[in-house]
């Protein structure tokens, strides 16, 4: 007798809460994690073949909800985007819980949510882009082992590809969070690190910088260009600290050229901001230093609002900002609480306002340094 049917059903204690019917050939089932919380949730698989004859599996009780990581840097790091407000006012959220990799959307502004894993994995960054269609596409990337992925949300997640791989024999490789922005043309800008550290010391370690761009409206891109933008190398006799991810972001000037900005975590110069711009002709070969070189400075954001590029970074526990205008830099601020540690900065352009009773200046910004201090998310608004 063959199989005729499927049904996959969620119960909560006794309440049934939604059944799908399934087709017989089907093997496997993406579940959307709907937005209620419950501690008795289980599911049942029914089947049944043409004779009428039925058998069903349910699992163990499980907990569903509220929406929530138990990973620690769930939306770590500062350097990547985790939020896209759509046109409809509809956010979209990014991030990671364990090892995988979760998506969770509000179709009615955040009254609620429902939640789909994409993939497994670490550090992963969102960004959208708008078709020719006027539709909005978001794209993801994240790490898994020695992989970079990718994938597109179009009505619903593409199958994650494998976009850049790194595995060098006889060295232990590390990615940082990488960082990700997608131009209305679809063309994907990534900048992403790669650190080798020998698998016995004394050793080299080694870190490279690089810039890579890919047709982001493909389900399996392929990489179109790849920029090493930055290098350096340390011979170390023992490394007990382990490495420290510094972390580049990246963002869009005129929609389709990149501006990155990084701090180096070894060899000469590092703990130092630094920033390049990309121009019609290229790259520049060297870097612009943006923060003070005698000063310890990390975790770099790098964002783009009215023709200006603005940078906030970390720098003795407190957040530092800088702005560029043509081809000119301001003078160095603090924009945090001097009293306190402050770390993690972020900016966040366009029309979308943070701000806490903290604030130095008035509400008329439209690009906010947000921080915390002492696991308080806290927020500065700063006037362009």
């Amino acid at each position: 007798m063959g199989l005729l049917y499927q049904k996959i059903s969620l119960f909560t204690g006794d309440s049934t809460i939604s059944v799908d019917s399934l087709g017989s050939e089907l093997s496997e089932y993406d579940w959307d994690i709907p937005d209620l919380t419950s501690d008795s949730c289980r599911i049942e698989i029914l089947v049944g073949d043409s004779s009428l004859n039925e058998k069903a599996d349910t699992s163990s009780y499980f907990e569903i909800g509220p929406l929530f990581s138990d990973t620690s840097c769930a939306t770590a790091f500062n350097n990547q985007r985790k939020v896209i407000i759509g046109s409809n006012g509809n956010p979209s959220f990014l991030y990671q819980s364990s090892t995988r990799i979760l998506y969770d959307y509000s179709s009615n502004g955040g009254s609620s949510f429902v939640q789909s894993s994409i993939g497994d994995g670490e550090y992963p960054a969102l960004a959208s882009y708008t078709d020719t269609a006027s539709n909005e596409i978001l794209g993801a990337v994240w790490i898994n082992n020695e992989v970079l992925y990718f994938s597109r949300y179009d009505s619903c997640w593409s199958e994650a590809c494998s976009l850049i791989t790194n595995l060098i024999v006889g060295v232990n490789v590390h990615y940082a969070p990488p960082s990700i922005a997608i131009d209305d043309s679809a063309v994907g800008h990534l900048t992403w690190e790669l650190y080798t550290e020998p698998t016995n010391y004394p050793g080299y370690i080694t870190y490279k910088l690089h810039y890579s761009t890919f047709n982001a409206a493909l389900d399996t891109p392929s990489i179109i260009e790849d920029d090493t933008l930055d290098s350096a190398s340390e011979y170390v006799s023992e490394w007990t600290q382990g490495l420290e991810l510094e972390c580049a972001s990246i963002a869009l000037y005129n929609d389709t050229m990149s501006v990155i900005t990084w701090s180096r975590p070894i060899g000469a110069g590092k703990d130092t901001i630094y920033c390049k711009q990309e121009t019609a002709g290229g790259w520049p070969a060297n870097p612009e230093t943006v923060s003070v070189a005698a000063n310890t400075s990390k975790h770099p954001f790098c964002d783009v609002a009215n023709g200006n590029i603005h940078i906030v970074w970390e720098e003795d526990n407190k957040i530092k900002y800088r702005k560029k205008s043509g081809i000119n830099w301001s003078a160095i601020e603090t924009v945090s609480n001097t009293l306190l540690t402050s770390r993690s900065p972020q900016m966040l352009g366009g029309d979308l306002y943070v701000h806490s009773l903290r604030c130095r200046y008035s509400h008329q910004a439209i690009t906010h340094t947000s921080f915390t201090e002492r696991g308080l998310l806290l927020a500065g608004v700063h006037r362009l």
